[in-house]
């Protein structure tokens, strides 16, 4: 045997017996990150008064910064009330974000609907033939931004009101 071969052998044997390294596992995936929104709905009505309960289905999107990445939420809830007082229900929505998406940065892409899809104030008559019931409330924004640890507040006003 060459003297290059026993080298190359005693490699061998010396990497057998004192164990070469592998590499390093990849790093675990990040876990995910728990985001909740809650809120009051509130609706008041200038159109024929709506029944209570009045149920209406809240929905919208976690978004990253970038608005790539959209995790869509909804909720149902159940307005309530006692004429001449609004309708009011509390909602809360909790989502689970993935730890491989860049970091949730808001709420996007609020709507409320009644419960056929609709508009909320839809199902809602008028007291004037020809005349349609309609949401005529502005929200204030149609972003809200992710409050650290992940706990946002967002109240929703409905102003129906009778219009052409």
């Amino acid at each position: 045997m060459s003297r290059r071969s026993a080298w190359g052998l005693g490699m061998l044997l010396a990497c057998a017996v004192v164990g070469c390294q592998p590499p390093p596992p990849p790093p675990p995936p990040a876990l995910p990150t728990g985001y909740t929104i809650t809120g009051t709905i509130s609706l008041t009505s200038d159109c024929n008064r709506p029944t209570s309960p009045m149920p209406v289905t809240i929905k919208m999107n976690l978004s990253d910064a970038r608005g790539s990445n959209k995790l869509p939420v909804l909720a149902n809830v159940h307005l309530i009330g006692i004429p001449p007082a609004p309708l009011r229900g509390t909602y809360t929505i909790t989502v689970s974000w993935s730890g491989s998406f860049p970091v949730a940065a808001g709420w996007t892409d609020f709507s409320i609907v009644g419960p056929n899809g609709d508009p909320a104030c839809k199902p809602i008559g008028c007291p004037v033939a020809g005349r349609t019931c309609s949401n005529i409330a502005p929200w204030r924004r149609m972003v809200a931004a992710v409050a650290p640890p992940g706990k946002t507040a967002e109240d929703f006003s409905i102003m129906c009101a009778c219009g052409s």
